[in-house]
């Protein structure tokens, strides 16, 4: 009975702690979606001609790339095992930030402990709000405008320190046209809250 009652206790005190980190992290995501698109998004970007049909020629005029109404924003279902991005990226992990604080705090986020235990994810990505002109784009069957840009966002796990100042993440970012992807960044990235709003470090 005792044994019982501890190990109840125990799954009830580790389902809490699980809840409260992908509550974190869930913020930070969205507060980095936000930024990160700022810090991202050009719109001066040419647009890749769409694939021929029977071999005709397709005139396309790139002179036009007014700036849209809207940019709808695609977002990952899940949340990847950041370790397993680093198996596959190796490279990518490899002396990022040349200012001795973040490159310090970057190697000891990687080799925690906890880096390694945070598993795939779903989340409520319908909660993730985007300042205008962006907007989380959910219904897929719809059609995208032949002209229009769209952006993809999909993210790994946040691992943050332990004192949840500072956070580790690999974000894939695209942007495109119904024909094909246009390019985009893929790399890991640290984050540092501010303002109790998490921004991106870029150098």
């Amino acid at each position: 009975m005792r044994i019982t009652y501890l190990l109840l206790l125990t799954l009830i005190l580790f389902g809490c702690t699980d809840n409260r980190y992908l509550k974190i992290e869930v913020a930070a995501i969205q507060d980095i979606s936000n930024d990160y698109i700022k810090i991202k998004h050009r719109r001066k970007w040419l647009k890749p001609p769409p694939p021929s049909t029977d071999n005709d020629e397709i005139q396309i005029d790139f002179e036009t790339s007014e700036d849209q109404d809207e940019y709808k924003v695609f977002l990952s279902d899940a949340l990847i095992p950041i370790s397993q991005v680093k198996e596959d990226n190796q490279w990518m992990f490899d002396k990022l930030y040349e200012t001795p604080k973040f490159d310090s705090i970057f190697n000891s986020i990687t080799n925690s402990e906890r880096f390694g235990k945070l598993g795939y994810k779903e989340y409520e990505k319908k909660n993730v709000t985007f300042n205008e002109p962006y907007q989380q784009f959910v219904d897929r069957k719809k059609e995208v405008g032949q002209y229009e840009e769209y952006l993809i966002l999909g993210f790994s796990r946040v691992c943050f320190n332990e004192d949840y100042t500072y956070g580790l993440v690999v974000i894939d970012y695209k942007y495109g046209w119904p024909n094909g992807t246009g390019g985009g960044f893929h790399r890991p990235y640290l984050i540092k809250i501010e303002n109790d709003k998490w921004k991106v470090i870029e150098e």
